[in-house]
């Protein structure tokens, strides 16, 4: 009886409304990767045209924060304002084999503490009066992949030193992927390094590609250094490539044909050093070492790599295939008989201190050495 009275009397609970108010939620600010298709071959900075040159698309993607993407059209683009600054992260794609960029009077790309990544092009290439013919990187990271052919030359008429026909980079990441990279560094009594590319630490990867490159002095006090590639405290990884027809050429002292390695590490797999010289032109001059590659205080690796007639000429030359002044080097499945031609040591000269160690298949062919090694 109490229940059913309760029942009756109790007063219904008041709900309570929960009304839905719409609003806008602030989110953080996310920057949308751009696509600047250029559409004429023009080197203009014309607002006012309705086209996009090259110049235009960089300048727009260096003030657009975050990654920017240019794509280019086929033709060639001949650049007459000078170097392109890259100052934010860009990328730039051409037609395979339609799509090329010509800078005749200044390097194509300068880029300054970001990131660069080209693809796609038959061909770019520049000139630079000391450093870097078609790239100049400061603590950036540049990808090359797929181009046909890059590169560039850097002529010094004085006595200042020539650097990176093709790549300069300090303090940088570079890699090269199924590309083909050349170039010429020549000065008049400076030093002149790296024909291709020239690496101040950072890190250098080159794959699937194809390197050839001259550098050269003249004087009684210059120098030619890595006709192919200079590494200065770098770690260099080489794999499945082709160093052809690299030169070092100075009356005073030529080192490293291809490959010229000071401090850091290099590795080189599946790869072929041949036909480098040292000193054409100059067969009775100089001192020259290593026309295959020179190596000092460098933690190095060679695996599965052919040396094939490199040759040091001069009045003393050592080294032909390979020179080991310090450092520590591994060598196994490779071929060096044959490998090189000099005055000490036709393939390998070691000096005293370097530790070297090669393995029976790379000894089995009787490769003609200097100096001691061990058995790895």
């Amino acid at each position: 009886m109490f229940l059913i009275s309760w029942l009756r009397n109790r007063k219904p609970a008041t709900r309570q409304s929960h009304r839905f108010h719409p609003r806008l939620e602030v989110l953080e600010g996310r920057a949308v990767p751009a696509t600047l298709k250029v559409t004429t071959l023009q080197d203009v900075v014309d607002p006012g045209d309705g086209l996009l040159s090259l110049r235009e698309a960089v300048l727009q993607a260096n003030v657009s924060p975050g990654p920017d993407t240019i794509a280019l059209p086929a033709g060639q683009i001949s650049l007459t304002g000078g170097a392109l600054d890259i100052r934010d992260s860009l990328s730039i794609n051409g037609i395979w084999y339609a799509s090329s960029i010509d800078s005749p009077h200044d390097r194509v790309f300068q880029v300054f503490n970001t990131s660069l990544s080209i693809s796609g092009l038959s061909r770019f290439a520049g000139e630079a009066v000391t450093q870097g013919g078609a790239i100049y990187a400061v603590s950036s990271d540049v990808t090359i992949a797929n181009v046909g052919s890059f590169g560039g030359l850097v002529f010094q008429p004085g006595a200042a030193d020539a650097l990176g026909g093709a790549i300069y980079a300090v303090s940088s990441n570079v890699m090269i992927t199924n590309s083909g990279v050349f170039g010429n560094a020549a000065s008049r009594g400076g030093l002149a390094a790296g024909g291709a590319v020239y690496m101040v630490g950072g890190n250098l990867t080159i794959a699937n590609s194809y390197a050839t490159g001259v550098v050269g002095s003249v004087g009684p006090f210059s120098g030619a250094r890595g006709g192919g590639v200079y590494a200065e405290g770098a770690t260099v990884q080489i794999s499945n490539s082709t160093f052809d027809i690299c030169r070092a050429d100075s009356a005073n002292e030529a080192l490293g044909g291809s490959i010229y390695a000071s401090g850091g590490s290099l590795k080189i797999s599946r790869s072929i050093i041949e036909e480098a010289v040292l000193n054409f032109g100059f067969d009775t001059l100089g001192t020259t070492s290593g026309a295959g590659v020179y190596l000092i205080g460098v933690a190095a690796e060679f695996h599965n790599v052919t040396f094939l007639n490199n040759i040091a000429n001069g009045a003393a030359s050592t080294g032909g295939a390979l020179y080991v002044a310090s450092g520590t080097v591994e060598i196994t499945n490779s071929s060096l008989a044959g490998g090189g031609v000099a005055l000490s040591g036709n393939d390998v000269y070691i000096a005293l201190g370097a530790s070297v160690c090669l393995d029976q298949k790379t000894l089995a062919d009787y490769p003609d050495i200097f100096g001691f090694y061990t058995i790895c």
